[in-house]
């Protein structure tokens, strides 16, 4: 049965946080920026810079993706300095030996989590709320909640809670202010820069909404990274509580001690496997469909002079289909063009100056590609 006392002692616990939160500029400042970014966020509709999108006309699936993005960046960041600050109060206030004989500090330290954890949400409702002001009654944009709302809970919400767990257990592992943000800042640039998606913590794979929204094979790369993330953040915290220094112990002694509470201990087994598991069994990319062979000699006297792709995408099936056409021109003397394609990449037929020929395991062209082929020029 549930021990009443306990269930309401801990309720208390964590609404006397909420409360003592509320009443910091900090708190308050963070989850204000934040939402604001959101708003900002509106007019990014190309945020990376890699697309040339200019002109494009702003919808709802067109500004859907901008505020998740930058809101998640900036709640990060605050919500990294929110939490860090208010871990490290005890510290800074030399009480935490009297918490540690008066109260189950790591159950205080569990519900401070929560507590900003809370505000992220509250952070979230609130950017929401302002997108629906500035879209509908300022840029006259419609709001589709169907579109605003999934970016905003799989990517800034997402973003802010690993955020939380992250820093929490950085700092019980490291009991260092500095030390726990400058490790939290190397993810954060390592996630923002790093090509593989699992890493990309912070914001998500999508570049455009179509891609997050439209796109069935890139949301599940989405929704595979916040399960990584999940795993190797909620893992980080329980290391923490793991690492958590008792009585003025040191690191080794505390961790020993820390360690007979088996559910604990039991908890951050399964986490780490988890988190290895899912990264080692990614089922969406393999990494030897698309490599390039650097190593390779080139021929100066070969040159590829246009490509003319045609690709259909299928979303239902999760496929797509293409067929290209290059143009190579080479110099008088050359006698062979070398291609090495990847898998599942095939040529289907080659003409030498205007005249298709015939080669052996080539296959002949398609109906729908009948005068579109691969061109030789002397």
């Amino acid at each position: 049965m549930v021990d009443k006392s306990s269930f309401l002692q801990g309720f208390y616990l964590l609404f006397n946080e909420i409360r003592l939160l509320s009443r910091s500029k900090l708190t308050l400042t963070s989850v204000f920026l934040t939402a604001l970014a959101a708003v900002l966020g509106l007019n990014a509709i190309d945020y990376t810079g890699k697309y040339s999108l200019i002109g494009l006309a702003k919808t709802p699936l067109t500004v859907g993706l901008g505020p998740a993005q930058y809101a998640g960046m900036a709640g990060s960041l605050l919500f990294a300095v929110l939490t860090l600050m208010l871990l490290s109060r005890d510290r800074r206030h030399k009480s935490t030996v009297i918490l540690d004989t008066g109260r189950n500090h790591s159950r205080l330290l569990a519900f401070r989590t929560a507590a900003v954890l809370f505000y992220g949400i509250i952070a979230v409702m609130l950017g929401a709320l302002a997108l629906y002001v500035v879209q509908v009654f300022v840029l006259k944009i419609p709001f589709d909640p169907g579109v605003s709302l999934p970016a905003l809970l799989a990517i800034t919400l997402a973003g802010i809670f690993f955020t939380v767990l992250l820093c929490s257990g950085l700092y019980l592992i490291t009991e260092s202010l500095d030390i726990a943000f400058l490790v939290f800042c190397i993810l954060f640039f390592i996630s923002i820069n790093s090509p593989n998606y699992l890493f990309q913590w912070v914001q998500s794979p999508a570049q455009i909404y179509s891609d997050f929204g439209g796109i069935l094979p890139v949301f599940k790369l989405v929704l595979y990274n916040r399960l990584f993330w999940s795993f190797v953040s909620t893992g980080i915290f329980t290391a923490g509580l793991l690492c958590r220094r008792r009585y003025e112990l040191g690191l080794g002694g505390s961790l020993k001690l820390n360690a007979k509470y088996v559910r604990v201990t039991g908890l951050f087994l399964l986490l780490l496997s988890a988190s290895l598991l899912t990264y080692l069994n990614e089922p969406y990319i393999n990494p030897n469909d698309s490599v390039f062979d650097t190593g390779l000699k080139v021929d100066e006297k070969i040159k590829l002079i246009s490509v003319f792709p045609d690709v259909q995408f299928f979303p239902e099936a999760q496929a797509l289909s293409a067929r290209v056409l290059y143009e190579f021109e080479k110099e008088p003397g050359t006698e062979y063009i070398d291609f090495i394609t990847n898998p599942r990449l095939h040529i289907n037929a080659v003409a030498i100056n205007g005249v298709k020929e015939e080669i052996a395991g080539v296959a002949p062209f398609p109906a729908s590609f009948a005068k579109t082929y691969m061109k030789f020029f002397e």
